[in-house]
């Protein structure tokens, strides 16, 4: 699982995240997780999240197109806080693991929370992989905090060159193949909070 008991979280916006909120949510109203908190710039867990634990929203100017909040209230906000974890998107991730975003704004952001977090859960879809965005932000390395978390699609090449790597990679499972070896041959870690999507 990604989440323990007393964890206090970072949910970045997008609809990855969202999913990943939507499975924490459900933990917790099922009980199996307990004494969470949360800290977001997406404006979506504000009727949703927010009725079974705590979430505080950043500061920061709103961009209607991705209902969220950005800007420098957005990075002093979350500057004063430090998470056991954290949940970023990212829209490319190169070859060599460097993580990106379309723009300043949302790469500064996820810098500004992986300076802050004890560890960081990265949610790409596998078409994201291997293909680079605009403003990088991070990258995965052996023995960082860093971890992806990816779905079944990922190459097998690509994903047997990471782990050799020492790259801490997850595969998410949908419900329907929950227990069940993927394509690439390999063992899957336990089911990932989210069913990573588009």
């Amino acid at each position: 699982k990604l989440f323990v008991n007393g964890d206090k979280i970072f949910l970045d916006s997008g609809t990855t995240p969202l999913e990943c909120g939507m499975a924490l949510m459900a933990r917790l109203r099922a009980g199996t997780l307990q004494d969470v908190s949360v800290v977001t710039n997406s404006l979506a867990f504000s009727d949703s999240l927010a009725r079974v634990c705590t979430v505080t929203l950043t500061a920061g100017r709103i961009r209607p197109k991705r209902q969220d909040l950005c800007g420098i209230p957005a990075f002093e906000s979350i500057a004063r806080y430090h998470f056991s974890a954290a949940v970023l998107g990212a829209d490319g991730i190169d070859g060599d693991g460097v993580l990106s975003s379309t723009d300043e704004d949302t790469a500064q952001l996820a810098r500004t929370v992986v300076e802050h977090s004890d560890r960081v859960y990265v949610l790409a879809d596998s078409r994201k992989l291997a293909r680079p965005s605009f403003v990088s932000y991070g990258r995965l390395r052996r023995g960082c905090m860093i971890t992806l978390v990816t779905d079944a699609g990922i190459p097998g090449a690509l994903l047997s060159n990471w782990r050799r790597r020492g790259f801490e990679i997850l595969i998410a499972e949908s419900a329907s193949n929950a227990g069940q070896d993927g394509g690439n041959g390999k063992s899957k870690s336990e089911k990932a909070e989210a069913e990573t999507k588009a």
